[in-house]
């Protein structure tokens, strides 16, 4: 009998015992059974974070626990879980989302009988963490993503706005070895330095520059809408901070390039549409759908600073 593959689920956490709680109910509930469980800890105050894991740990042996010395940031946090794993496949595990049973099994499923796909995530839901009500769902826009070509698999990512849920596949299945190559391409020399804004997203288009996404069209994936997430702490650091700002958004659309410009499958011409499509040079720009959000701060701020910096360059004579 042939040997089920180990999936390693990575859960980073950081102050929710009872979303964490929540989260490993969920996952340690899996029908698939031969998993590893590792929880992070980004070094939460007091000791409540610890003590939801030593719980499940005392019934389940799959899972493990590590508490980091100090903050080391979500970002990071993420890239430790998937450093410490050693399944053929991998998955992050939001501490305030849940999951059907069945999830990691469907995922396995469709990842074995489409070896064209690079990850596999089912359709969504999106709940108030306040009231527990469901506000979106954004399936009938995941179904525009994928594709056997490559060249529109990437331009649809590109050109479709980040509110309708995309970023949401990083928490989709993939082998780990697609994983680490991702997350490394991404992060690169970045470690310890200002991070890309949106590094889930700049990930899944990775991801699909490697494989198509294959979906589960059935909702099998909860997630809860922060008001705190990572994304708008970013934003509201790089509004106090023009250049902090500017860096950000610098390091966003290289990301992007730097995808593009590697492909190896991506005719020249193809390469440049897509370009023109990051440097908004065609309608759906780029630059005006990933912060259609946040248009009367985030957006009017880039402007604004890249007003400043022209005239300063035809001052300088640059």
């Amino acid at each position: 009998m042939q040997q089920q593959p180990l999936v390693s689920v990575g859960i980073p956490s950081y102050s929710r015992p009872e979303g964490l709680r929540r989260t490993l109910e969920c996952i340690t509930r899996q029908t698939y059974r031969h998993l590893e469980i590792i929880v992070s800890d980004n070094c939460s105050p007091g000791d409540a974070t610890e003590q939801v894991v030593r719980e499940f740990i005392g019934k389940d042996p799959r899972v493990r626990y590590y508490r980091q010395k100090k903050n080391i940031g979500a970002v990071n946090n993420f890239g430790y879980l998937l450093e410490q794993s050693a399944g053929a496949y991998f998955m992050w595990a939001a501490d305030d989302d849940a999951w059907e049973p069945e999830y990691i099994h469907a995922m396995l499923e469709l990842l074995e009988k489409d070896e064209s796909a690079s990850v596999a995530f089912s359709f969504f839901d999106v709940h108030d963490t306040a009231t527990g009500n469901v506000t979106d769902r954004y399936n009938d826009y995941l179904l525009e993503l994928p594709s056997d070509d490559l060249y529109t698999r990437l331009k649809q990512f590109l050109l479709q706005p980040v509110e309708h849920g995309k970023a949401n596949i990083i928490y989709g299945l993939m082998s780990r070895e697609t994983a680490l190559a991702a997350w490394r391409s991404v992060i690169g020399k970045q470690s310890g330095k200002i991070m890309p804004w949106a590094i889930d997203i700049l990930f899944v288009f990775y991801l699909l520059s490697r494989g198509n996404l294959a979906i589960e069209r059935v909702i099998l994936t909860h997630t809860s809408q922060q008001p705190d997430s990572v994304g708008n702490q970013e934003i509201d650091k790089a509004l106090s901070n023009k250049l902090r700002l500017y860096k950000l958004l610098r390091n966003y659309y290289h990301g992007f390039r730097k995808t593009i410009r590697v492909s190896e499958d991506l005719d020249m011409k193809q390469k440049k549409q897509l370009y023109q499509i990051l440097s908004g040079q065609q309608k759906e720009s780029m630059q005006w759908m990933v912060f259609k959000p946040f248009e009367k701060s985030c957006y009017g701020a880039y402007i604004q600073l890249r007003t400043r910096l022209s005239r300063y360059k035809r001052k300088a004579g640059l």
